[in-house]
């Protein structure tokens, strides 16, 4: 199955999207996201503006939709609040299992403000921007939140 399906990676940053500081989440992710076997779409880096962030999704046809940054508490972290308004079902289940899967590496992922839902027939995941965090949050849930495009085709669970 996911060897058909397309991934776009998103890194949410202002200081990556200006060159201040190096991408080191975006890259991981493609590389974690080759393994699960997705064609992997050229990397998208945009700043933490709300506008911005929807614009990255909204223009994108890839079928997974991965964003990085943006997901914690700080004035600029900005990803939830750009990226919920576009949802149409959450899947807090995913969301609690990257957390959970977090916590053990650090307490610092219960604050994360991970989301994860659905838009059409899209699966868009915002992730914190380290690399410690990403590759958990991929470990936690990959391959099998790629079921949900076997029940987009009519499959049941």
């Amino acid at each position: 199955m996911s060897a058909n399906l397309s991934a776009l990676v998103v890194v949410v940053s202002d200081s990556v999207f200006q060159g201040a500081s190096e991408d080191r989440s975006g890259a991981l992710l493609i590389e974690l996201l080759s393994v699960q076997g997705l064609r992997i779409e050229p990397l998208v880096m945009v700043p933490d503006e709300i506008d911005l962030i929807q614009a990255s999704v909204r223009e994108c046809s890839a079928d997974v939709i991965v964003l990085t940054g943006g997901t914690g508490v700080s004035p600029r972290d900005n990803t939830p609040e750009a990226i919920l308004p576009l949802i149409e079902k959450r899947l807090h289940g995913v969301e609690e299992t990257i957390r959970s899967h977090g916590m053990k590496q650090t307490p610092n992922a219960m604050l994360s403000r991970t989301v994860v839902g659905t838009r059409g027939r899209q699966l868009i995941l915002c992730l914190p921007g380290s690399p410690a965090a990403v590759k958990a949050a991929v470990e936690a849930v990959f391959p099998t939140v790629l079921h949900v495009f076997d029940v987009f085709d009519g499959k049941r669970h």
